[in-house]
């Protein structure tokens, strides 16, 4: 599947590839020329395997876990609140101000 310039592959596609190497079905080399994978490809999703084996290759943004999602939202709340303080702070300097 491409999107855009770059060709994306499917979670199935990357741990079968990933079980090639591991396997010994072959070199890195010979395994990637047979699925049509750029080397460095299939090498940084073995090293992505061996590093994270169960949260390796999770869908971007369609699988976030609940503590991701929360997290995500909390840091969106704390930087309006942020902002808001910012604004009153700025707003009381004005009106301390224009009362001298």
């Amino acid at each position: 599947m491409k999107n855009g310039r770059y060709r994306m592959y499917d979670k199935e596609f990357k741990l079968r590839a990933v079980e090639m190497v591991e396997k010994g079905d072959g070199t890195m080399n010979a395994v990637a020329k047979s699925l049509g994978v750029n080397i460095n490809t299939l090498s940084g999703w073995c090293k992505n395997y061996r590093e994270n084996a169960e949260k390796a290759f999770r869908e971007r943004k369609k699988e976030l876990t609940p503590e991701e999602k929360r997290i995500r939202d909390l840091e969106k709340e704390l930087k309006d609140i942020k902002l808001g303080y910012d604004i009153l702070k700025k707003a009381v300097a004005i009106f301390s101000k224009a009362e001298q």
